[in-house]
């Protein structure tokens, strides 16, 4: 009933399915009243089903360019690291860091003393 191609298109009886940006970026559709996502509808119907615990990471960043070579089957963590790698998380430092102790403006007033 639903097919995709490698070009990320979905279909249902021939048919282009419309498709929307969910709130977190991703392109998903409805599909027996349930809302998918399409990088992973595209990824089960023409590579196979996806592991327990993993996840698809999209190679150029881009989470609306489902096209079969922009994906890659990989563990949440190897997700995160190219996350890192590309530009699209950036670890925090200083006061905004989640172990930070102290504010900038307290570690200026003690460099003083």
């Amino acid at each position: 009933m639903y097919t995709a191609k490698v070009c990320g298109e979905i279909f249902k009886k021939g048919k282009p399915v419309s498709q929307f940006v969910h709130h977190t970026g991703y392109l998903c559709f409805s599909m027996n009243n349930r809302q998918e996502r399409s990088h992973r509808f595209v990824w089960e119907y023409l590579v196979g089903k996806i592991p327990e615990g993993m996840v698809i990471n999209h190679l150029n960043g881009n989470k609306q360019d489902n096209r079969l070579v922009n994906l890659e089957c990989v563990s949440p963590s190897e997700n995160t690291r190219h996350a890192y790698k590309i530009g699209l998380m950036k670890g925090a430092s200083g006061e905004n860091h989640s172990m930070a102790k102290l504010s900038k403006k307290t570690a200026f007033e003690l460099f003083k003393l």
